[in-house]
C-alpha cells in the first residue's frame, strides 16, 4: 500500500532553497528581458531515486489546472523523469508573442511539480511526498522607459482609509516595471506581506490592509522596504508614505 501526501506549495523566496524533497531549484525567477524568447531554471535530483517533474505556466491564479491554462508563455518539456544525481534546465518560451504588452513588464509563474518515486517493502508503507514550486516569470519587452532597478525610487506610498473604512498602505507605480516586494516595515513594525501578492504592478496601483489596533495612523509614517530585483538579491528601500483620511 503506497499512501500520498497533498501538495506542499513552497514560494521561492530565495537561491536554491532548502525544501524537504530531492529536487533542488537553483534560482528564484525568470526574466525574459529584451529580444529573448526563452530562459531557463536549473533543477538537480540530489536524492537516490528518480522523481518525475511536471512544469506549467499560469497567470497568477495557483488553483488552476494546467490543462485548462491559456497563457502565452509555456515550457519547452512539461513532464519528464529525473534520475539520481542527474542536472537539467526547465526553459520557459514565449509562445504567443502577440498576446504580451510591449510597454510594460508581464509578469507570470512558473510551476515545478516534484513528484518523488517511492516502493513499497513488504508490508512497510511507503510515502510520496509532492512539492510544489512556484517561481516568478518575468517579460521584459525591450525599449522600456527608466531602469528595473529605480522602479522602486519612483513608487509613491500613502496610507489612507478605503470606502469601507479599512486603514491601508497604498503603493502607485508609474514606472514600466514589476517591483517585487519582499518586506514592509512601518514605524519598526513588519506588516504581514503574502508572498503571492507581494508585487506592485507597472502603471498601477496596490493596496495592503493594516491592522490600525497595532499600527494606529502615525503623522508621518517611516517606511523601511525589502525589495528584489531580477537576480533574486534583496535591496532595502527607506522613505516615508504620505497620509489622508
Amino acid at each position: 500500500m503506497r499512501t500520498f501526501i497533498p501538495v506542499i506549495c513552497v514560494l521561492m523566496l530565495a537561491i536554491t532553497f532548502p525544501a524537504a524533497a530531492d529536487l533542488k531549484v537553483e534560482g528564484t525567477r525568470v526574466v525574459l528581458e529584451g529580444g529573448k524568447q526563452a530562459g531557463s531554471v536549473r533543477i538537480n535530483n540530489t536524492g537516490e531515486a528518480a522523481v518525475v517533474v511536471q512544469s506549467w505556466i499560469d497567470d497568477g491564479d495557483a488553483d488552476a489546472k494546467p490543462e485548462r491554462l491559456r497563457v502565452p508563455l509555456a515550457t519547452t518539456t512539461p513532464l519528464f523523469r529525473l534520475d539520481p544525481g542527474a542536472r537539467r534546465d526547465i526553459e520557459v518560451r514565449v509562445a504567443e508573442p502577440t498576446q504580451l504588452p510591449l510597454d510594460r513588464e508581464s509578469m507570470f509563474w512558473l510551476n515545478i511539480l516534484d513528484v518523488p518515486r517511492r516502493e513499497a517493502h513488504g508490508r512497510r508503507t511507503a510515502i510520496e511526498q509532492a512539492v510544489h514550486w512556484r517561481l516568478k516569470v518575468f517579460h521584459r519587452p525591450a525599449g522600456l522607459p527608466g531602469k528595473p532597478d529605480t522602479a522602486i525610487d519612483a513608487v509613491k506610498w500613502s496610507i489612507h482609509r478605503s470606502s469601507s473604512g479599512t486603514l491601508a498602505l497604498h503603493a502607485r507605480n508609474p514606472s514600466a516595471y514589476f517591483v517585487s516586494l519582499r518586506k514592509v516595515v512601518l514605524n519598526g513594525r513588519a506588516v504581514a506581506v503574502s508572498a503571492v501578492d507581494a508585487a506592485v504592478a507597472p502603471y498601477a496601483e496596490w493596496s495592503l490592509a493594516l491592522d490600525e489596533e497595532q499600527l494606529g495612523l502615525p503623522a508621518n509614517p517611516v517606511l523601511q522596504i525589502t525589495w528584489i530585483d531580477g537576480e533574486g538579491r534583496q535591496h532595502q528601500w527607506n522613505g516615508h508614505a504620505a497620509t489622508g483620511a
